[in-house]
């Protein structure tokens, strides 16, 4: 089967592409041809098969010749046997025909750029695919690459952590996990936005049943302009027309990233309820806070929301609604007057309760927001969005990324002190107004870094020592949930949109979800000294189970140079011991599991992570670690 598949892009990088798909059969057999004719490039007839694009992906490179057309480019790369990526600048007229074989799908579609690269055969380059068109995950198979053992330690110090007088800190923590509803001509998004992603991929469904009692919000930039085809033309090409900038429209919405405006159907709405309850996930879903605004103070429509709520109440009446809550808005940067905002949380509240089926096994679903990111939001905002909800909000939350700490120490892969200091400001900006109303505190989007992730950072080993110490330290300080971005999409997803197989990230997720419970206060440090007091964190908590009364001590290492003999005390720790040890070195997307590395493939069923069984109060935590033990007590 031969495919042609053409492509017109536009001047704005942030339209739609329009794509058609157009088969052409033949005889038999054995190889799909892919190939893209781009601004005047054809296919001619080579040994490779190509596909050609109207974008940038395969980037540039310091060696370039000049050709007048991006014909005149391809034809060049074609003549050089070493030739496997191209590219063409209409700008400079430069071809780069040495690119190191690499290419990344993902790019922008930038008008008149060309670029290419061979599909399969001797010269294939991986990643040469089409990911707009692509299902997600993708589902190909990684390049074999030997990974890098974790580093040895340099020198080892002592530290000791004692565990006396333990008593409840907080309430556990929820974990979630974000899907966002981003067009596929997003960079870094592909087909994974949750319109298009791949829902039934068995692979997909198998590792996010791991995460099983987890969140599962799903919004994100998009949200807000997002309809609901919940009653004849909700869905018009005029409605549609209406979600874009508001001084084209008089459409209010203040979010910076507006994006084209797209439709939920609710065939759609039901699969992915459907999808959440075969994994054990609770939606949190963000509406629309912008249809029908026509500035800050002014009324919303409700009719899109009604709309969806009536069709979720239906499915509740069936047991077929997977939604907790819904969050009321993403991303508005307080811009939306408080009161305003805390008068339509009154009437989301209201219209739920009326509609909502009194025998449903599902309970209505809580009301939540604002979402705004943390240095959008004043602490005076929340109060009086509080205030003005009148005990209609279930949940305060915040968005926030750590992109100032990504930076690495002398000493570690990341700075720990920065990682901890943005916790303890946010916290400490907005839990005196949601400890005065009763309301818990929810961190309802967060990365490392935020912009859709950064390639070779968030989907490698370095963020998940940022992840595991961070969800330790906001269980400690009282956030009721995190929710990290993305489940998939972007380049801080935890499973690889391409390969369809869990980065870094998905296994301190699973972990932390199985084994960890309430946060414990009362442990202390007896002794930590340099480089103990700045790259080593250490928490504990009860056990996920609490059946049998035992802690779990999360200890993350950030050092890289520096092992730590850790002593545990207290009087009523048992000698006996579990320990789950997750290793790799800063930056590498293989990891290793109590000593070896991890090789869970597509089909395969996902790793068990059984501990392994110790019978000491002394560990020796390795550098670049994330360490779970979990520990008997004699008395309870």
């Amino acid at each position: 089967e031969v495919q042609y598949r053409w492509q017109n892009t536009t001047s704005n990088a942030r339209d739609t592409s329009m794509a058609c798909v157009c088969p052409l059969r033949v005889a038999v057999l054995l190889v799909v041809v892919v190939l893209t004719p781009a601004r005047g490039v054809h296919a001619n007839s080579n040994k490779n098969p190509w596909l050609v694009l109207n974008n940038t992906n395969a980037g540039s490179s310091a060696s370039f010749v000049s050709a007048a057309t991006a014909d005149t480019c391809f034809d060049l790369c074609k003549s050089n046997s070493k030739c496997r990526v191209f590219v063409w600048s209409p700008n400079t007229r430069h071809c780069y025909t040495d690119l190191g074989g690499k290419w990344k799908p993902g790019g922008y579609p930038s008008d008149g750029y060309v670029s290419g690269c061979i599909t399969s055969g001797t010269g294939e380059v991986w990643n040469c695919f089409d990911d707009k068109t692509a299902a997600c995950p993708a589902n190909r198979d990684p390049p074999s690459v030997a990974a890098k053992k974790p580093p040895g330690a340099a020198f080892t110090v002592l530290a000791q952590l004692t565990a006396d007088n333990l008593t409840v800190a907080h309430p556990r923590m929820m974990m979630g996990v974000n899907m966002d509803f981003w067009p596929p001509n997003k960079a870094k998004w592909a087909t994974c936005g949750a319109l298009t992603l791949n829902i039934d991929d068995q692979d997909f469904v198998s590792l996010a049943t791991q995460l099983s009692g987890s969140v599962l919000r799903m919004g994100g930039s998009p949200a807000d302009f997002l309809l609901y085809d919940v009653f004849d033309g909700a869905c018009s090409a005029a409605n549609l027309n209406k979600t874009q900038p508001q001084q084209q429209h008089g459409y209010f919405c203040p979010i910076w990233d507006q994006v084209q405006g797209q439709c939920l159907t609710m065939p759609r709405w039901d699969a992915i309820n459907a999808f959440a309850l075969k994994v054990g996930l609770q939606v949190v879903f963000d509406l629309n806070a912008c249809w029908g605004r026509a500035n800050s103070s002014a009324e919303l429509d409700m009719s899109m929301i009604h709309g969806l709520i009536n069709h979720t109440a239906a499915l509740a009446a069936e047991n077929r609604s997977a939604v907790y809550a819904f969050q009321f808005g993403n991303e508005l940067y307080s811009n939306v007057d408080a009161e305003r905002y805390g008068g339509d949380v009154r009437l989301i509240r209201a219209f739920t309760d009326a509609v909502w089926p009194s025998g449903s096994v599902a309970a209505a679903p809580k009301i939540v927001g604002p979402d705004n990111g943390a240095g959008d939001m004043s602490e005076a905002y929340l109060g009086d969005m509080v205030t003005a909800a009148g005990g209609d909000l279930f949940a305060a939350t915040f968005h926030e990324y750590w992109g100032k700490c990504t930076r690495p120490t002398a000493t570690a892969a990341l700075n720990a002190s920065c990682i901890d200091d943005v916790v303890n400001t946010d916290v400490a900006k907005y839990s005196n107004s949601t400890l005065a109303a009763g309301v818990p505190l929810w961190l309802s989007e967060g990365a490392l870094h935020a912009s859709s992730g950064v390639d070779g950072l968030t989907n490698t080993w370095t963020s998940s020592l940022f992840y595991a110490s961070v969800l330790a330290r906001l269980s400690h300080s009282g956030v009721g949930l995190f929710s990290r971005q993305t489940l998939v999409g972007g380049d801080y997803e935890l499973v690889n949109r391409t390969t369809g197989l869990p980065n870094p990230d998905f296994y301190v997720a699973t972990l932390f979800s199985r084994l960890v419970g309430a946060p414990l206060a009362g442990a202390k440090w007896l002794l930590c000294d340099a480089p103990c007091s700045s790259d080593l964190r250490a928490h504990v908590f009860e056990d996920r189970d609490n059946a049998t009364g035992a802690v779990v001590f999360v200890v993350v290492n950030f050092g890289t140079k520096s092992g730590i003999e850790l002593q545990l005390s207290g009087a009523d720790l048992g000698d006996d011991a579990e320990v789950w040890t997750l290793a790799a070195q800063p930056g590498s997307h293989a990891i290793f599991f109590n000593g070896k590395q991890v090789l869970y493939q597509r089909g395969d069923p996902f790793p068990s992570l059984q501990p392994n069984s110790i019978t000491t109060n002394v560990l020796i935590i390795k550098p670049s670690t994330i360490t779970f033990i979990r520990k008997s007590r004699t008395q309870q």
